[in-house]
């Protein structure tokens, strides 16, 4: 795993104040639509999640569900895999993808093994939306997910206003990952160039592999203990860790002392940041996402137009300080929206 040192950056002038001003809000572009009442016996929508347990998948069917009580027009089937299984999320849109499928929005595991069953399921006439992750799929009708760009710049303002403008960083990315973290990453190292008084003593490729990130820290912070923090483009570090390793990192492998600034909020991360490992986190606000994948996708139905409707999940800065605020908003979004309509 090759490490470049010593690479220093020029000057940045930023607000105070920790905020990401302008990304606090969900970006959407795409046609305007007019819809058409359409018999409910007409086809059906499938909202398919990555897993049953996974933590985004009662967020993104509540979202949906907000929309399909308030503006649907087309029945909509909501079904997941019991595991988080590519194989598995393949052989449930292919059962589903007959004659009746009108649309399908799908939470992204694995872009490229969805391929053969998107064509399946576009032969029958089914319009095709995406979420979280992007795949290279051609005729997609639109998608719900980050703007990596801005994720890029977030997490590098969140280092440098964390550090106060001083210190010295390690970097984890993946070079033969998604283009999605590829993206994130050039961004990132974009945003801090002109970071000059955050030296970057490292830039090392874990290949996304927990146990990789894991062992480079340990070893590059036996050599290099005065390190100010690590900055990872994705939780690698700390993933497939039990919580009891927030409390005991000695337990964990992970270097003493260590802090990790990095991506991603969900809830398994959520004793990292209590216990100060990860002080500050580039996490999401997932309210409405769920909710713009089945209207792109309603649309798309009543439109002839491929492409072109696409929704940024709004950014959200996340500490120790404001997690409990995160937590709560967590557990509205994940409300069923028969709930959410009673608390209206």
């Amino acid at each position: 795993m090759p490490i470049h040192p010593d690479r220093r950056s020029t000057a940045l002038l930023f607000a105070a104040g920790f905020t990401v001003p302008a990304l606090l809000w969900g970006c959407e572009r795409g046609e305007s639509t007019r819809y058409r009442r359409i018999p409910k016996g007409a086809g059906f929508i499938a909202f398919v999640g990555a897993a049953e347990h996974d933590p985004l998948w009662p967020i993104l069917r509540a979202g949906a569900e907000r929309f399909e009580r308030d503006q649907g027009l087309i029945e909509v089937r909501y079904v997941a895999p019991a595991v988080d299984s590519p194989d598995q999320q393949v052989a449930l849109i292919r059962s589903l993808a007959g004659p009746s499928l009108r649309g399908l929005c799908v939470q992204v595991i694995d872009p490229a093994a969805l391929e053969s069953v998107f064509d399946l399921a576009r032969q029958n006439g089914a319009r095709i939306v995406t979420m979280i992750r992007r795949t290279n799929y051609p005729y997609i009708d639109g998608h719900v997910g980050y703007d990596e760009t801005a994720v890029g710049s977030a997490l590098a303002d969140a280092t440098i206003r964390h550090l106060h403008r001083q210190g010295a960083i390690a970097i984890l990315y993946d070079a033969g990952g998604d283009r999605a973290v590829r993206d994130r990453y050039s961004a990132f190292t974009e945003a801090m160039k002109p970071a000059i008084g955050i030296e970057r003593w490292a830039e090392i490729e874990c290949g996304g592999n927990p146990v990789q990130a894991r062992r480079a820290m340990g070893s590059f912070a036996a050599r290099y203990p005065r390190l100010s923090a690590w900055v990872s483009m994705s939780p690698w570090p700390i993933m497939e860790l039990s919580p009891r390793a927030a409390t005991n990192p000695a337990s964990s492998s992970l270097p003493p002392g260590c802090e990790l600034i990095t991506c991603g909020a969900e809830p398994w991360v959520w004793p990292f940041i209590e216990s100060g490992i990860c002080p500050v986190v580039v996490g999401f606000s997932y309210a409405d996402a769920g909710l713009k994948a089945l209207q792109f996708c309603q649309a798309a139905t009543e439109s002839s137009t491929i492409g072109g409707r696409e929704y940024a999940i709004p950014i959200r800065i996340v500490t120790r300080a404001n997690l409990d605020e995160y937590k709560r908003d967590w557990a509205v979004w994940s409300e069923p929206a028969t709930v959410a309509g009673r608390r209206q």
